[in-house]
């Protein structure tokens, strides 16, 4: 039988003294929001457990920060992901500079590995992680160690996290309602990759529209795709070699969008006169493309700027319930899917 000790973990301490893996953290901490007799229960727990002391977040609040993480890019996509990263850390930074909170940004592979360095940095107050792809493990293990994290711009999928994202399905019923409005209906759909919330998302949203409007789905007119413009182009490509019959596509994403004006115009198709397009997240270029798009907008400053002001609401008030925020999108009609 080994002799090897089992390190002791704030999961331990919690039971051992009756409250949340989070409580213990703020305890441990010196965080206001624990009453002295919870700290002291904490205190005693961790010590007659043996809790290692040396990772015990004893620093000044002053030096105390709030950890802004990115995934590793998947994919063609750098340029739609860092647009999007981009303008909702536009939002987190301006919540944390007025609550005068540093900010640390890392782009990192989401393991639990990682998640236990962040518990062991005695300088992490919060994680707050940008949405696209998020490992389960890797909240979670955030989660159990106590520290309030936070995912902006994407829900996860299948596991309780705080999130502030948008409302991707209503955003394509939108479109699906504008489309049959115009006339189409013959509708395909461009999609992202499938392992993101947000595609399911807005997969759900395409089904959903059809049906409100009495048009036909086929799964051959859907495609997965990866957010980039090449993407967009070979798989509109492979759609109007199946689907030669359609008079609409929705695509998950502007970029996506692009490069399949490229392949549609490639077939001698124009747009919007034989083919309706329409994109996602309204991003600056979609006004200057020819023809312009349409596309579903959402306030992404807002979307980060909330993200941050619940992260710090688990903090200070040592919230731990489970909330998803769901801002509202607004179909942005341009000439691309106008006949």
């Amino acid at each position: 039988m080994s002799n090897q000790r089992v390190r002791v973990t704030i999961r331990d301490v919690a039971i051992k003294a009756n409250v949340s893996p989070s409580t213990v953290s703020r305890a441990l901490n010196n965080f206001a929001a624990v009453d002295e007799v919870t700290r002291t229960l904490v205190w005693d727990a961790a010590r007659s457990l043996g809790y290692s002391l040396d990772y015990l977040r004893k620093l000044p609040s002053t030096t105390r920060s709030v950890l802004m993480v990115a995934p590793i890019r998947f994919g063609n996509a750098e340029a739609t992901l860092a647009t999007v990263e981009r303008t909702l850390s536009e939002g987190i930074q301006s919540f944390f500079q007025n609550e005068q909170v540093s900010l640390q940004v890392q782009r990192l592979e989401m393991s639990a590995e990682n998640a236990h360095s962040h518990l062991e940095n005695g300088s992490i107050m919060g994680v707050i992680v940008l949405g696209g792809i998020v490992s389960t493990a890797y909240v979670q293990t955030l989660q159990e160690g106590g520290l309030p994290v936070v995912v902006a711009g994407a829900p996860v999928k299948d596991h309780p996290i705080n999130c502030v994202t948008a409302d991707f399905s209503d955003g394509i019923v939108q479109v699906i309602t504008h489309l049959a409005q115009t006339g189409r209906s013959r509708i395909g759909l461009v999609n992202g990759p499938a392992e993101t919330a947000s595609s399911t998302l807005k997969y759900h949203g395409f089904r959903l529209g059809l049906t409100l409007h009495d048009l036909t789905f086929l799964p051959e007119r859907v495609k997965d795709g990866d957010f980039s413009p090449e993407s967009g182009y070979v798989l509109t490509q492979e759609l109007l070699k199946t689907c030669s019959d359609l008079d609409a596509i929705v695509y998950a994403d502007d970029a996506m969008a692009i490069g399949g004006l490229r392949a549609i115009e490639e077939t001698r198709r124009r747009v919007p006169d034989d083919i309706a397009i329409t994109g996602f997240y309204n991003q600056p270029l979609a006004e200057y493309l020819d023809p312009s798009l349409t596309s579903v907008y959402f306030n992404q400053i807002e979307t980060g700027w909330i993200a941050a002001e619940r992260l710090h609401h688990m903090i200070v008030e040592n919230d731990e319930r489970v909330w998803r925020v769901v801002i509202p999108t607004r179909l942005v009609v341009r000439a691309s899917s106008q006949r």
